[in-house]
């Protein structure tokens, strides 16, 4: 139905996104689901997480050994894993 073709089509753009050559830089999109806890949808895990929108990271407050994308975050506004922007890309 549609919601397939939906997921294929975000499953195609994705994996397009991420065959870039290097020399191209990933122009990232808004931040998505701003405030929602991300920490399972991006695979328990800190970082770039497309859940977020492309070239955007799940990160947390206060993070002992943060990820390279998710140092120097201003913009958190709760205490779980959230999305976020990031300073600094990989």
């Amino acid at each position: 139905g549609e919601a397939a073709a939906a997921a294929e089509a975000a499953a195609r753009s994705v994996a397009a996104a991420l065959a870039r050559p290097d020399n191209q830089k990933v122009t990232p999109e808004p931040v998505q689901r701003v405030g929602e806890d991300c920490w399972v949808a991006c695979g328990k895990q800190s970082g770039l997480c497309a859940f977020c929108g492309v070239g955007n990271a799940c990160c947390r407050k206060d993070e002992l050994n943060p990820t390279k994308a998710c140092q120097n975050i201003k913009t958190f506004s709760t205490w779980h894993h959230e999305c976020v922007r990031p300073v600094h890309l990989p």
